[in-house]
C-alpha cells in the first residue's frame, strides 16, 4: 500500500491529504451532527429535520445547473491561451447562472409547501422549515458552485480545505449552543445550519472574487456578453447536468420515497443508517476532487503510460482500502449505535450491514466519472447515469413498497453498485479505454 502511494505523481498526495483533512472533519463533524439531533429531537422531530432536508435537496438537484465540473476543464484553456477576459466573462456567467438557480428553488420550495405537507407530513404546515432548508441547499451547494469550480482549477485545495472544516465545527458548535439555550424543533436547528451555510457562500465568494481579481485579469463584461462566454461550452455544461438530473435517484430519492410510503418514523431511522453509509462514500469525495484535475493535466500532455499507471496504482489503493474500512464497520458501528445514539434506532445497524455490502464493488472504481470527464467524454456519464437512473428508480419504488426501510437499504446496494457497472459497460462500448490499452493509438497522441 505505501509502495502503491509513494509512486503517485508529486504533489498529489500533498492535495489528496488536505482534501482527507477536511473530509475527516466533516465525517467527524457531520456524525456527531447527527447523533447531537437525533438524541435532541427524538425519533419523530428527527424524522421530519431529514425529510424536509431531503425535499429541499431533492428540490436543490432538479433546479441546480452545474458549472463546478465546466470551469475546472475549461478554465486552463483559457489561461494557456492568454484568454483571462474570456476566463472572467465564463465565471461570471457561471455565477449569474448559480444565483438564478437558487433563486428558483426557493421560489420552488415556497410555492410548493402545501402540497409537499399533505403528501408527506399530514397535512401539517412546514412552510417555514421548507424555506430555511431551502437556504441551507443554496447556501451549501448551489452558491458556492463558480467558486468551487474557480478555486480547484486554481489549485487551491488548502484553502477549501479549511474553509470546509470551519463550516462543520462552526455548525457543530452553534447547534451545541442553541440546544443549550432550549431550542429543540426542527426548525430552530434548521435556522442554525443556515445561518453557517449562508456564512460559508460568502466567504467562498469573497475568495472567488479576490482570484479572478488576481488570475484573470481584464476588464468586466455586461451580463448579457457573460453569459454569452457559456455558448462556446453549452454542449459540455449540458451534459454535465443532464448526468447531475440523472442521478438523483442515487442520492436522496430513497429517503423521499420512503417518507411517501412508510413515514417519518422509519426515514428517522433509515437515515441514521444512511449517515453511516454516506461518510464511507465521503471517503471518495476528495478522490473525484483531487484527481479530476489531475486526469485532466495528463491528457493535456498526452501522459497516457502514466495515465496508465495511474489509474492501476489508484485501483488497487482503494480496494485494498474499501476492505480494510468494511471489516472495521462491521464491529464498529453497532457499538456506535447503541451507544451514542440510542436504542431506539437499534434497527439502523442491519440497514447499515445492507446498504455498504457492495461497496469493494463501487469504491475502486470511484475514478471512473473523472476519467470520463478529463477525456473529454462527458456524454458517457450522461448515458450511464440515464440508465442508472430508471434501474434506481424501480429498483426504489418496488423494494420499499414491498418491504419499507429494509428495501430502500437493498435497494442502495444494488444501485451503488449499479453505477460503476454501468459505467464501465457504457465506457467499454464507447471505446473510452481503448487509449489505455491500444499501443496504436498511445503513439498517435503522442
Amino acid at each position: 500500500m505505501l509502495r502503491l502511494l509513494s509512486a503517485l505523481p508529486h504533489g498529489f498526495l500533498s492535495r489528496l491529504s488536505w482534501q482527507y483533512a477536511a473530509s475527516a472533519t466533516t465525517i467527524f463533524a457531520g456524525f456527531a451532527y447527527s447523533v447531537i439531533l437525533a438524541r435532541a429531537l427524538g425519533v419523530r422531530d428527527f424524522g421530519i429535520f431529514a425529510l424536509v432536508l431531503a425535499i429541499a435537496t431533492f428540490a436543490g438537484q432538479l433546479l441546480n445547473v452545474t458549472t463546478k465540473e465546466m470551469l475546472i476543464r475549461f478554465l486552463p484553456l483559457h489561461a494557456a491561451a492568454s484568454e483571462s477576459s474570456s476566463a472572467r466573462g465564463l465565471i461570471r456567467a457561471a455565477f449569474l447562472l448559480n444565483l438564478v438557480c437558487a433563486g428558483l428553488v426557493l421560489v420552488a420550495l415556497t410555492a410548493g409547501h402545501r402540497l409537499v405537507g399533505a403528501y408527506f407530513f399530514d397535512g401539517h404546515n412546514i412552510a417555514a422549515c421548507l424555506v430555511v432548508a431551502g437556504f441551507i441547499v443554496a447556501g451549501q451547494t448551489i452558491l458556492v458552485e463558480s467558486s468551487t469550480g474557480v478555486l480547484r482549477a486554481q489549485g487551491q485545495v488548502r484553502w477549501m480545505a479549511m474553509a470546509q472544516v470551519a463550516l462543520q465545527l462552526g455548525r457543530l458548535g452553534l447547534t451545541l449552543a442553541a440546544l443549550a439555550i432550549g431550542m429543540r424543533s426542527p426548525l430552530a436547528m434548521l435556522w442554525v445550519s443556515a445561518a453557517c451555510v449562508l456564512l460559508f457562500a460568502l466567504t467562498h465568494n469573497l475568495r472567488l472574487a479576490g482570484v479572478v481579481r488576481r488570475h484573470y485579469p481584464g476588464s468586466t463584461r455586461t451580463h448579457a456578453s457573460a453569459l454569452g462566454a457559456l455558448s462556446a461550452h453549452t454542449s459540455f455544461l449540458r451534459h454535465t447536468y443532464a448526468t447531475a438530473l440523472l442521478s438523483i435517484p442515487s442520492k436522496d430519492l430513497d429517503v423521499n420515497l420512503l417518507g411517501l410510503f412508510a413515514g417519518v418514523e422509519s426515514v428517522a431511522v433509515y437515515r441514521v443508517a444512511k449517515n453511516f453509509v454516506a461518510a464511507l462514500w465521503a471517503l471518495t469525495d476528495p478522490l473525484f476532487l483531487v484527481i479530476y484535475p489531475e486526469l485532466a493535466q495528463m491528457f493535456a500532455v498526452n501522459a497516457i503510460t502514466r495515465l496508465r499507471g495511474f489509474l492501476s496504482r489508484i485501483t488497487a489503493v482503494l480496494a485494498a482500502g474499501a476492505a480494510i474500512v468494511m471489516v472495521s464497520c462491521l464491529f464498529a458501528v453497532p457499538f456506535l449505535i447503541d451507544q451514542l445514539i440510542g436504542r431506539s434506532f437499534g434497527g439502523a445497524t442491519t440497514l447499515f450491514y445492507v446498504m455498504m455490502s457492495t461497496m469493494i464493488v463501487w469504491a475502486p472504481l470511484s475514478w471512473l466519472q473523472s476519467f470520463f470527464l478529463a477525456a473529454g467524454r462527458p456524454e458517457i456519464g450522461t448515458k450511464s447515469a440515464a440508465a442508472h437512473a430508471a434501474l434506481s428508480l424501480i429498483v426504489y419504488v418496488v423494494a420499499i413498497r414491498t418491504s419499507g426501510p429494509t428495501g430502500a437499504a437493498v435497494g442502495y446496494a444494488i444501485n451503488a453498485a449499479a453505477i460503476a457497472i454501468i459505467q464501465l459497460f457504457v465506457g467499454y462500448r464507447s471505446r473510452a479505454f481503448a487509449i489505455l490499452f491500444d499501443d496504436d493509438m498511445q503513439q498517435r497522441c503522442g
